[in-house]
């Protein structure tokens, strides 16, 4: 469903998920920009999200952020894209 929304393929009902969509990743990224906005933090894009609210973004600097509710935090978890991989990979393991 994600490829259709991103190449804007589809049916009319696909193009509404799709909108639904757009708006909830809007709406979570104003959710972080108000909530950890004293940390500077000015978010662009949702690249991950779980059921527990965790959530990876990136900001304007193309640095890569994770939310963590359950302990209350926002950080810095990589400087960049090639960063990110190898957090990715050291998961992983």
């Amino acid at each position: 469903m994600q490829s259709e929304c991103l190449d804007g393929g589809g049916s009319f009902e696909q193009t509404n998920i799709c909108v639904v969509l757009q708006l909830r990743l809007m709406r979570i990224l104003n959710e972080i920009a108000t909530a950890w906005g004293w940390k500077g933090v000015r978010p662009r894009a949702v690249i991950m999200q779980n059921a527990f609210g965790n959530v990876i973004f990136t900001d304007d600097e193309g640095r890569y952020w994770r939310v963590c509710p359950e302990d209350l935090s926002c950080d810095v978890i990589a400087a960049d894209s090639e960063g990110f991989e190898k957090v990715q990979k050291a998961r992983a393991l």
